[in-house]
């Protein structure tokens, strides 16, 4: 009997492997779905690669692809795609505990260990109101934005036409996806429509609040007095409107006088253009330039943002903004002299820091060490491999034309980059972060020094 429990005690996964698991479920159901010759325009299914590298894409909530999925796509197609971008965006067990606790049945441990792992909360307090809020948010914001941009498609598309894009970009753009059905040319995202303020502003707010994060969106919404805000919070608002900014100064000063970009614009559309991108050029991957275009100072920059990233819990990617923040901090303290690291008025422990310092070293070593690789394997320039590489680790999903023409390999290294960028860093953040604390609590060992600089 005792050799059956242990059997049985085998095949039960824990949280991360739970995680890890149903995100290759969904993608291998997603792609063998679009392989179908039902989800393709023409009535042709198409080869499993190339579906099996959008289902991640759209699963990761990354937007990289190697067809245009406007074109090539059907109904049921983009049907499916959308499905796997709600899923990713929010977590398969996020949307399936929400339901679960509106039938009333009670979550078990592993459920809430993995919910823990992809909100990134510290703990189950308030857990059930939370993903209540959740729910409840992301149809709110996303029925929003699909209204508005229904009307603004309206007259162009008619009915069905501005339904369908309506509704795909809202989703696409609240998830941080950056996948686009327009088809209007291949590739295009939103190129036609950089001087439109109602597309342009509504897919901006889409994005922020998407990137802002749940428990972000929780504290707000509980506290609504900005001297009560958490911490975290207060360093995800003022992050993310620093990057803003700054990355819409950057893009301008860059990209002004290139024709193929933002030359060619009047001065009020580059300003909007220049914070669309700076806006999704951090965790979306809409753009209303031509990124294989823009010059190589502002594609290096690009990088830097896109690695950045959203915030912790959130639909967003990248190492996020709470880890740079306490990186910055911890580098101005050390600079000033400080044996603490003080953020408006709390300290922050070193081992904190470390955690954050060892999740921005290792995705630097990864994305860095991949676009070394596919720029020896494609002899292309190394900014643009490190530009599309940096792109799938941050789950941001712009390209520099460069995704379409790659070999199998290099699609597959982009890929895994998508799928590590997605659930790898918070696997490690959550094993970082509760696990492993046991040798620092028993043992103790003798201070040295070491010369440096």
């Amino acid at each position: 009997m005792s050799r059956l429990i242990k059997r049985k005690r085998r095949f039960v996964l824990d949280s991360s492997q739970l995680l890890v698991f149903g995100f290759l479920f969904l993608i291998v159901a997603g792609a063998f779905l679009l392989t179908l010759p039902v989800a393709s325009h023409n009535g042709i299914g198409k080869p499993f690669f190339p579906c099996l590298f959008t289902a991640v894409s759209a699963t990761c909530v990354t937007g990289l692809t190697v067809f245009d999925v406007g074109m090539e796509c059907s109904l049921f197609g983009k049907a499916v795609l959308l499905a796997l971008i709600q899923l990713g965006g929010l977590g398969f067990m996020t949307v399936g505990s929400v339901f679960s606790l509106f039938r009333k049945r009670n979550l078990s441990l592993n459920a809430k260990n993995t919910i823990v792992q992809t909100l990134n909360l510290s703990d189950y307090t308030g857990m059930r109101r939370l993903l209540r809020h959740v729910l409840l948010g992301t149809l709110l914001f996303e029925a929003l934005g699909a209204l508005i941009l229904f009307f603004r498609f309206l007259p162009e598309f008619g009915f069905r036409g501005a339904l369908l894009r309506g509704a795909f970009t809202s989703v696409s753009a609240f998830c941080n996806a950056g996948m686009d059905v327009n088809g209007l040319e291949p590739f295009g995202s939103f190129l036609s429509y950089s001087g439109d303020p109602v597309i342009c502003l509504t897919i901006m707010f889409l994005i922020v609040m998407g990137g802002f994060g749940f428990f972000v969106w929780e504290d707000v919404f509980t506290v609504r007095k900005w001297k009560k805000l958490s911490l975290f919070s207060k360093i995800v608002l003022l992050g993310n409107a620093v990057l803003i900014f700054s990355g819409a100064l950057f893009f301008f000063f860059f990209e002004r006088t290139n024709p193929a970009t933002l030359g060619s614009l009047p001065f009020g559309e580059q300003v909007l253009a220049s914070f669309f991108q700076s806006v999704t050029y951090r965790t979306a991957g809409f753009s209303t330039v031509d990124f294989s275009k823009i010059g190589e100072p502002t594609a290096v920059l690009s990088c830097v943002y896109m690695f950045i990233g959203g915030s912790s819990g959130s639909t967003a990617g990248g190492i996020k903004v709470s880890t740079i923040a306490l990186l910055f901090f911890a580098f101005w303290n050390v600079l000033r002299g400080r044996s603490r690291i003080v953020i408006l008025g709390r300290k922050i422990s070193i081992q904190t820091v470390l955690r954050a310092f060892t999740l921005c070293v290792i995705g630097i070593c990864v994305t860095v060490f991949s676009g070394i690789l596919i720029c020896s394997v494609e002899h292309v320039p190394f900014v643009s491999a490190l530009f599309e590489c940096t792109s799938a680790f941050g789950t941001v999903g712009l390209s520099m034309g460069l995704t379409p023409s790659l070999s199998p390999f290099s699609l597959g290294l982009l890929m895994l980059l998508m799928f590590f960028g997605r659930l790898g860093l918070l696997t490690i953040a959550y094993v970082i972060l509760i696990g492993l604390q046991s040798e620092d609590q028993l043992l103790d060992y003798p201070e040295a020094k070491i010369a440096i600089g």
